[in-house]
């Protein structure tokens, strides 16, 4: 499978060029793929085509940018954080009264 990855630009597979652009590569291959692009002007042109795909793609969604980004937070942590003092306290009346039902004794009628 990985012979049949496309290499339009030799020796670079487009895998590792995507790599590259979400900047997953190590160090070597990003000098390694921005020394062929100052040499390859049809590579360096991809690049930036694929760049500006991406910018205008997370232009219309950029929701999933965030997402991308690894910025998104749970729900609770949210609601928890250092900026909203007022949410830290709802979360945790919401945990007092959960535990407060959860801990109620039982009475049964014989």
């Amino acid at each position: 499978m990985k012979d049949a990855v496309a290499k339009r630009f030799n020796p670079f597979s487009d895998m590792q060029l995507e790599e590259y652009l979400c900047g997953d590569a190590t160090d070597a291959e990003i000098a390694e793929i921005e020394a062929a692009m100052k040499e390859n002007p049809e590579l360096s042109a991809h690049i930036q085509e694929r760049r500006a795909e991406d910018a205008a793609f997370y232009t219309l969604h950029p929701t999933l940018d965030v997402q991308a980004q690894g910025e998104t937070r749970s729900w609770f942590a949210s609601i928890v954080s250092s900026k909203n003092i007022w949410g830290g306290i709802a979360a945790a009346a919401l945990a007092m009264c959960i535990l407060y039902v959860v801990n109620q004794p039982q009475f049964t009628i014989d």
